[in-house]
């Protein structure tokens, strides 16, 4: 209505003064048309008429609501080059202007140049600063700006008080923004869900998940209103502390609060059933999410795959796999190497390689865990010369090969009784500047064994002592079994008597091999 007005009288060529032009950019401030009210400033400026500190305000205010955090900045400048006296509302604008860009440091020198320009500075100039500092991270100045707030007498409200906690929650300091809370029940400023949301997020990042619980408890004692949030960061506390049970009581509990199941927290008890290897309970959740048509994202078939991978329910994995694929959402390294992972420990090396052949086409950038898990497929499925190949390719593609990765390899060739090769692949290590490890000796060790290679196997012995590699009960007794087909009865009680003294576990094959060398010999 205001504008309108304007417009009638500009175009009735009446005279407009600095009065009449201020009152319309503070109507298109509340109107939040920036545009319109920086056509209307330059009117002034055409007409050389002065601007005072309402018009810089509302302009700004302007700037801010419209998101013109530069515009707002530079404006505010130009206030200060031409000696207009600041206002609470004009550096409020500013700052607010300065959140929006994150520029912190900013919004902390504007709060300071307040006190030098005897502008007595109000709660929404300081929340936004307090919010600004918390957004960057920047806790610690946060809360030194909110002691200065309480010193200086200005009463503060629930934003500055959320704020406050917030910026310790974002700096993972559990105490601080519990000590803030405390002061915001003390006083009579009312708690919010906000400032509840950041307690509990607080405590979820802290691990502290009775904390979060309690405080969620407290939240709905208290008639706070819960929202899908802070259900979600309670829900993701009992995810860090393994409370799976917990996790899923209390999204049980969703209907009832009148609050729709919702993405994130449904992502968080999945994520909890998941660190507890129940796949059953996250499948379940899956199912929920699709009838109820929560939108499955990345995150959610993640933790389901990886779920199912450390089940080895390796058909569900990899349906969670295609559905990723089919609803063209992003595979990450981690979404590949869980696929192939439960493939490879349900015996499909087929399937673990078909998914890696989809990983290396991708822009997704092969890594030791997925390259890993198809030599282990094609190792238990007794397929040696593609583990070999894999394993070559792992060293040619540049991706750094571990113990892991030769282990299951010369296991492979061990499979294939391929004795020399898995020497020749042992020979290697220490040119890969990888340590002798237990597991790739006792793969060589019983590849020996199997092909009664009985000195090559002794002799894989004296490396693991020089070398200082633990030796234990595989070791011995695939040496022992190497020694007795080939009735070397003194060496086979030499590791009979070395299992003793180590106190190891012998075994029937243990006893049974070591009778039998002696019964040789």
């Amino acid at each position: 209505k205001a504008l309108q007005f304007y417009r009638v009288m500009s175009n009735s060529k009446v005279e407009l003064d600095a009065i009449t032009l201020s009152a319309a950019i503070s109507a298109c401030e509340k109107g939040c048309c920036w545009e319109k009210a920086t056509l209307i400033f330059s009117e002034l400026a055409r007409n050389q008429l002065e601007c005072d500190m309402i018009t810089f305000s509302a302009l700004i205010g302007a700037y801010h609501k419209g998101g013109k955090w530069q515009e707002a900045l530079q404006l505010f400048s130009v206030m200060l080059r031409d000696k207009v006296e600041a206002t609470v509302i004009s550096c409020g604008a500013a700052i607010s202007a300065c959140e929006q860009s994150g520029e912190w440091e900013k919004a902390v020198q504007l709060f300071g140049m307040m006190a030098q320009h005897k502008v007595k500075f109000n709660t929404i100039a300081a929340s936004a600063t307090i919010s600004t500092c918390a957004k960057a991270g920047e806790w610690q100045k946060a809360l030194q700006l909110f002691k200065q707030l309480a010193q200086s007498k200005v009463e503060s409200d629930t934003v500055t008080f959320s704020a406050a906690i917030s910026a310790c929650e974002k700096g993972g300091e559990w105490e601080k923004a519990l000590q803030v809370f405390c002061a915001m029940s003390q006083g009579i400023v009312k708690c919010d869900t906000i400032a509840i949301n950041a307690v509990i997020s607080a405590f979820e990042k802290a691990g502290e998940w009775e904390r979060a619980l309690r405080m969620f408890s407290l939240m709905t004692q208290s008639g706070v209103k819960a929202n899908v949030m802070a259900f979600g960061a309670a829900v993701s506390a009992c995810a860090q502390g393994r409370e799976w049970e917990t996790a899923l009581q209390l999204f049980s509990t969703l209907p009832q609060s009148a609050l729709e199941t919702d993405r994130i927290a449904c992502n968080a008890v999945i994520s909890a059933c998941m660190k507890a290897c129940e796949w059953e309970q996250a499948w379940h959740l899956l199912g929920v999410m699709t009838e109820t048509r929560v939108q499955v994202d990345t995150v959610t078939l993640d933790a389901i795959i990886s779920a199912c991978e450390k089940a080895a329910k390796w058909e569900r994995a990899l349906y969670c796999f295609c559905m990723l694929s089919q609803c063209e959402m992003e595979c990450n390294a981690i979404t590949f190497s869980a696929t192939i992972s439960a493939c490879e420990k349900g015996g499909e090396w087929e399937k673990a390689l078909q998914v890696f052949c989809a990983m290396s086409q991708g822009i997704v950038k092969c890594d030791t865990i997925a390259i890993n898990a198809v030599i282990s497929a094609f190792e238990k499925a007794g397929e040696w010369e593609r583990a070999l190949r894999m394993f070559s390719l792992m060293t040619q593609s540049g991706v750094k090969a571990n113990v892991m990765a030769f282990g299951a390899a010369v296991s492979a060739c061990a499979q294939g009784r391929e004795w020399e090769t898995a020497l020749q692949l042992f020979s290697t290590l220490p040119q890969s500047a990888l340590e002798t490890d237990r597991i790739a000796c006792n793969a060589v060790i019983s590849a020996c064994m199997k092909a009664c290679e009985w000195e090559q196997a002794w002799h894989l012995l004296g490396v693991m002592t020089e070398t200082r590699v633990q030796v234990d009960t595989v070791t011995l007794d695939a040496i022992i079994s190497a020694c007795e087909k080939a009735a070397k009865w003194e060496r086979a009680l030499y590791c009979f008597c070395m299992l003793s003294q180590c106190e190891m576990e012998c075994n029937a094959i243990t006893f049974s091999a070591t009778i039998s060398a002696c019964e040789k010999g």
